[in-house]
């Protein structure tokens, strides 16, 4: 009797995982079948890219093709709650705009809470809501994860010592284009604001994977005098604890760069922004009673 029992649950079991992966295979045909004219638009647009003397015009046709294939599976995702795709759909379209601050995390969180319990169950469904819970764990009102590492001039440095200064924490690398150009519009704000009660600090953690690089870099982008740690080696303190590479963006549960939060004197976190939404907070915080006169 327990052997025919043990059968029939193997059985079900089966059936359900055949129906599971069926209905699938079903909604990855359907999302192909949307997205077909798309890639084969993107296919003849490069193709003819090779050929052309105005590459410009066809890679912007390229990139408002690209955007549409994006846009296309956030839809699919947001009318499809119930699938196994939605939820990979949802963190390969606009999970990278809430880690870099483009977005805000309660957005996706909207969509997250109206997938289905089989959406949400499912390993990407399981996996994107790890995702959520580690973005808010470091989201707007949190205390910021304290640090000790080692700088730029070979000092310990600990994130608790800026305590009474708005800080800006800025992840960046030698080799991207976009964290070298968010440079030095932050170095203006640091300039302008450094000298006002609470002043501002900057803390450039890089994540390059080689010394010489981010060396150059500091010394390229004229950073020297702000505060700079490379987050890709691992050391140890001064009373010797270990610490492992990476843990700082660990920490912050930063993937894409650039990403910049903007912490208080408090040591909480203003929020997870862009440039310009650090811009208009310190403009903001620094009232024109606050700031220093320019003679």
């Amino acid at each position: 009797m327990k052997h025919i029992i043990t059968i029939i649950a193997v059985l079900l079991l089966s059936a359900n995982s055949f129906a599971q992966n069926s209905s699938l295979e079903k909604d990855q045909a359907r999302l192909d079948s949307l997205l077909k004219p798309l890639t084969d638009q993107r296919k003849s647009l490069i193709s003819a890219l090779n050929k052309t003397n105005n590459p410009d015009s066809i890679e912007k046709m390229i990139n408002l093709c690209c955007k549409k294939r994006e846009e296309t599976k956030f839809k699919f995702a947001r009318e499809n709650p119930n699938s196994e795709l939605s939820p990979g759909l949802l963190s390969s379209t606009i999970l990278n705009d809430v880690m870099t601050g483009y977005l805000p995390l309660d957005t996706l969180k909207a969509y997250y809470n109206k997938l289905t319990n089989n959406a949400r169950g499912c390993e990407n469904g399981m996996s994107l809501g790890s995702c959520i819970n580690m973005i808010e764990n470091v989201s707007k009102g949190k205390m910021a994860p304290i640090f000790s590492t080692i700088d730029y001039n070979n000092k310990t440095f600990n994130l608790s010592d800026l305590r009474g200064h708005y800080v800006i924490l800025d992840f960046w690398a030698s080799w991207c284009i976009f964290c070298r150009r968010n440079i030095p519009k932050l170095k203006e704000l640091y300039a302008k604001y450094k000298e006002c009660e609470n002043g501002l600090k900057l803390v450039f953690v890089s994540v390059d994977d080689k010394h010489d690089e981010w060396s150059k870099a500091i010394a390229e982008d004229g950073i020297k005098d702000n505060i700079n740690v490379l987050d890709i080696m691992s050391f140890k303190d001064k009373t010797g604890k270990e610490y492992a590479k990476d843990f700082i963006r660990r920490l912050y549960y930063v993937q894409p760069i650039p990403t910049s939060f903007l912490i208080d004197p408090n040591g909480v976190i203003v929020g997870r922004m862009t440039y310009n939404e650090i811009e208009k907070a310190l403009k903001n915080i620094y009232t024109p009673s606050k700031t220093p006169s320019v003679k």
